[in-house]
């Protein structure tokens, strides 16, 4: 894959690694896994994280240092994952936004309660020159009670990006179903690690030998080598 679009290795910003020892231990295990190039996606959500565009870009300066300084072999880039909410449409209206590639972002929404109006916020993002990616498709519960909504999301302009961990045998079957057979159907664009921490990393480490993380490859058009 070469390239990996979320995760949460910034230091200490959101519910991903709490500081730079145990950042520079996940960047370390992504390497070993072959990954060149990592985008760094912490949470942008104003009712739990109080994180805006120019505290990630301070907090990715600072970090790009602390890496150098550690002799890190990998590609670093900064960006986000927002969450679908009032406060993210208006960075997108401003296109004030940390995109990667040719102009992707990051985005999630509730993972209980369907937006209202969603596939008129999708319009609204693309009209702006943005290309929205749905992170973990698999893991929103409305789309697993109603697999046709995959299809209307896709149609609407929503890329989807599958968590590799989602496809590990013991997870919870409600996304381990959807997340096989959005891998089966071909509709995913994108793959992450959605890494939060050092015990994840024999997770994933198992999820790569499984058959259903080939058939990523077998079946999919999968855009992350398009980053390096």
């Amino acid at each position: 894959m070469g390239v990996d679009i979320h995760s949460h290795l910034l230091p200490g910003i959101d519910d991903g690694s709490a500081d730079e020892t145990e950042s520079l231990r996940l960047i370390g295990g992504l390497a070993r896994l072959g990954y060149r190039k990592l985008i760094l996606t912490p949470h942008i959500y104003q009712d739990f994280y109080d994180n805006t565009n120019d505290s990630i870009r301070e907090s990715f300066r600072i970090f790009k240092k602390q890496t150098a300084a550690a002799g890190v072999d990998i590609e670093l880039a900064p960006a986000a994952e927002y969450f679908l909410d009032a406060y993210f449409m208006g960075l997108v209206n401003t296109r004030d936004v940390l995109t990667f590639g040719d102009r992707f972002v990051l985005v999630e929404m509730s993972l209980m309660q369907r937006p209202a109006f969603l596939e008129d916020i999708v319009f609204r993002i693309v009209t702006k020159g943005c290309k929205p990616v749905l992170a973990h498709p698999e893991r929103y519960l409305y789309l697993q009670e109603d697999y046709g909504l995959f299809g209307k999301l896709k149609d609407a302009g929503l890329l989807f990006q599958l968590n590799l961990m989602s496809l590990h045998p013991s997870g919870k079957k409600g996304i381990l179903k959807a997340a096989r057979w959005l891998v089966e159907q071909g509709m995913v664009d994108f793959a992450g690690t959605d890494l939060h921490r050092a015990s994840q990393l024999a997770v994933l480490e198992q999820t790569i030998q499984t058959p259903h993380f080939r058939m990523l490859f077998e079946r999919n058009h999968l855009r992350n080598h398009t980053l390096l």
